[in-house]
């Protein structure tokens, strides 16, 4: 009897707790919905700040202050950042009525159904703030200060006279910002209530415009190391020069969108400067005449004579064609030899004071004679010439020579110093002695027909003439030279 009588009272005891319990979640629940009639539900996030248990104006005032209190952290370069705080541009937030309509949407009776969960709800808030304020705040950032900015600087390319190759040089980002862009970043952080900006994310940097991995650049890299890897050897027999990577990286420019060229002006002091050194033409000359003794002559236009500027270009295609080689000049005209002696074994020689002409071949005299050279009102200029072409009359091509007052058919003329040339003259019965000073021709050399046919069948164009007057000899005078071979 006695322990269901203990029984008894514990199960009245369990009864009487549970239903106290039960009140108290009872009273809780109404005082609940009592207070959520007034009051956001556990886990309600609007326009992303916590209103849980705030009444409406609570809960506008809650994103006041948040509003009110916003900060923008900027994330720049160089890992540094700055903080940009909405009060210094009177940052607010005016509600309209959507936040009343959500107020009234939540179900008070099932609050504690909100418990352990969160939903984030959207009310129209328009943020407000003072442009010109946000526009100065942006403005005093240090990283807007133009003494903080640095340029960006394009990829490059570098000579590395070691290497003997270009070698990519990488660009430089620096700090420098548009303005435009940062602003328009800060404007939507602020009415998106956005509190990290990443400037470098939001693209805000100006940028350098060539990369190192970008196309134009490695292909101007390959391009110019394709050059430079070109060796030019001129060949001048006793002398040689040799153009290598050092020289042909001085001469290549790299334009800003990496277009190659070459400095036509460097390339073309180049050729000039090898010109001048090894050029032949207008030099003074020493000659040693058939008589045995040398005289100077330095007028005449026989000799290397280099075509500077066709020189140039073509030294630029060679180069470009990426292929190693002996290369020669282009030239207006050649001598016959290099050296110091460029005439060469093979010329004809005119004495105008004995009036004698000797043809030369491989250093041998194969044939002289007497001439009539210009008289003295027309004289044949002296010098050192080229042969500039020959031509003979046959079939029906005659060779005709006219002047102001003569015409005169020949069968050979061999002109070297403009028209004035060799030719036979059959008019004349006789040659040599003095008669040139009176009966001399307009500046030609007049020979008997053998000689005249001679020189045609032995010289070719740019073979050497040697005009001179004899200083050894006081007066004219036919005298015949010695035909002993020359060495």
């Amino acid at each position: 009897m006695i322990s269901r009588s203990r029984k008894s009272r514990r199960t009245g005891t369990i009864v009487k707790v549970i239903g106290i319990v039960l009140a108290v979640l009872v009273v809780i629940y109404i005082a609940g919905i009592f207070y959520f009639q007034k009051h956001f539900v556990f886990g309600t996030e609007i326009n992303g700040v916590n209103c849980s248990l705030k009444s409406v104006v609570g809960a506008e005032n809650k994103i006041t202050d948040v509003v009110r209190s916003f900060e923008i952290v900027l994330k720049e370069r160089e890992k540094k950042s700055e903080t940009l705080n909405g009060k210094d541009f009177s940052m607010d937030v005016v509600f309209d009525d959507s936040i009343n309509d959500l107020f009234e949407d939540q179900n008070p009776f099932g609050w504690p159904l909100s418990w352990h969960k969160t939903k984030s709800r959207s009310v129209g808030a328009t943020v407000s703030y003072d442009k010109q304020k946000l526009e100065q705040a942006v403005q005093s950032l240090d990283c807007m200060k133009q003494q903080n900015m640095k340029a960006p600087v394009d990829a490059s390319l570098s000579y590395n006279s070691e290497k003997k190759e270009f070698e990519v040089v990488p660009e430089e980002e620096g700090t420098t910002l548009d303005e435009t862009r940062v602003l328009q970043a800060v404007l939507n952080c602020v009415e998106g209530l956005n509190e990290k900006l990443d400037l470098e994310k939001q693209d805000c940097y100006v940028n350098p415009k060539y990369y190192r991995e970008d196309e134009a650049v490695i292909a101007a890299r390959d391009t110019v190391n394709q050059y430079v890897a070109v060796k030019v050897t001129y060949d001048y027999d006793t002398d040689q020069v040799v153009v290598e990577s050092d020289q042909i990286a001085e001469w290549l420019k790299v334009s800003e969108d990496f277009k190659v060229t070459f400095d036509k002006d460097k390339v073309q002091q180049f050729v000039s400067n090898m010109a001048q050194t090894y050029d032949t033409i207008y030099t003074t000359r020493t000659f040693r005449t058939s008589y045995d003794y040398d005289i100077t002559i330095s007028r005449g236009d026989y000799g290397w004579w280099t075509n500077r500027v066709e020189e140039r270009k073509s030294l630029i295609q060679f180069i470009k064609a990426g292929k190693s080689g002996t290369k020669e000049p282009v030239y207006y005209q050649r001598g016959m030899q290099r050296g110091d002696d460029d005439i060469g074994d093979t010329y004809v020689e005119v004495n105008l004071t004995r009036q004698h002409v000797l043809l030369y071949k491989d250093g041998k005299v194969v044939d002289q004679s007497d001439c009539v050279s210009g008289k003295r009102k027309s004289p044949t200029p002296a010098g050192i010439y080229s042969v500039t072409y020959k031509d003979h009359t046959y079939d029906d091509h005659q060779v005709a020579l006219v002047g102001e007052d003569y015409s005169s058919k020949v069968q050979f003329f061999i002109p070297f110093c403009g028209n004035v040339g060799f030719h036979d003259a059959s008019w004349r019965r006789s040659f040599g002695g003095n008669q040139y000073l009176l009966k001399g021709s307009h500046g030609c050399v007049n020979l008997p027909y053998h000689m005249a046919e001679s020189i045609y069948n032995t010289v070719e164009k740019g073979m050497p003439v040697i005009v001179y007057e004899d200083p050894n000899v006081p007066s004219a005078t036919t005298q015949e030279a010695t035909t002993e071979n020359r060495n």
